[in-house]
């Protein structure tokens, strides 16, 4: 992680080590997920790192020269953030890609551009409510700031399923920000045709013939 901030938002850092076909996806899809486009975000060369936070700032105050005051100092605390594997891979029945009269091209296209979109949306939910979305993916912030900080929070009241949230946050090297694993590249994986066995009836010879698998 960078020791300043960087500046950089979620596209800016994965510009950089992604295709430029990629990177276009990437661009028209971030920009309904705006919480990519708010947090600053930097890359990771490893996926874990082991980091300083503030656990309780100091107090000072005023005092009349001469006189001693009781300062405490600032708590510090090491934290180690890990990153999660957010898995986007898909099949697609070759028939069915060149039933379109948009071919097999334009069909794998809308695969990789919906599933990319999903993947951020995920990752989104993530930032919010941590391992309650997924248990597999990283601590968010829910988990960091949640029932342990009750003081956090303001009861607005209310009742019933029609409720929501309503989050200030700050963004920055000192605050929040995005860390991207992998220093941020995208394993886009090959696309081929293969055989994939029949999950209803795998014993018996019958296969479904899939095309356009990547990650």
């Amino acid at each position: 992680m960078p020791t300043i901030s960087t500046g950089l938002k979620s596209l800016d850092v994965l510009r950089i080590n992604n295709s430029e076909e990629l990177v276009g996806i990437i661009d028209d899809v971030i920009k309904k997920v705006p919480e990519l486009g708010f947090f600053d975000a930097s890359p990771m060369t490893k996926n874990e790192y082991n980091t300083l936070v503030i656990t309780k700032y100091p107090k000072v105050g005023f005092r009349t020269p001469g006189e001693f005051a009781y300062h405490e100092v600032a708590e510090l605390g090491n934290r180690t953030v890990k990153c999660a594997y957010l898995d986007a891979s898909w099949t697609m029945d070759k028939a069915l890609a060149k039933q379109s009269d948009w071919g097999k091209e334009k069909a794998m296209a809308i695969q990789s551009m919906t599933h990319l979109q999903s993947a951020f949306f995920t990752l989104s939910q993530q930032i919010w409510y941590g391992v309650r979305n997924e248990d597999d993916g990283f601590l968010g912030l829910h988990d960091l700031f949640g029932q342990a900080n009750q003081d956090l929070f303001l009861d607005a009241g209310g009742s019933g399923s029609n409720l929501t949230s309503v989050y200030a946050v700050s963004t920055g090297i000192d605050s929040i920000q995005i860390a991207w694993g992998s220093d941020g590249k995208f394993e886009e994986g090959d696309i081929q045709d293969q055989w994939i066995t029949n999950p209803n009836d795998a014993k018996n010879s019958g296969v479904w013939p899939y095309g356009a698998v990547t990650n």
